[in-house]
């Protein structure tokens, strides 16, 4: 369930043509975080997904 939550992450991002650099501003995360979140490198807290 892990990677797919990091695919998922990506896939919706795209589909919104959200650049990494937005989504991580909406999220009030830096850019490395939210890649990492896409290749499952960071894990992620509830908080962010909820």
């Amino acid at each position: 369930m892990e990677r797919y939550l990091g695919a998922k992450i990506k896939e919706l991002r795209q589909s919104r043509n959200w650049t990494q650099a937005y989504l991580a501003e909406r999220l009030n995360k830096s850019v490395s975080t939210v890649s990492g979140y896409e290749s499952d490198a960071h894990p992620r807290s509830h908080r962010c997904t909820d």
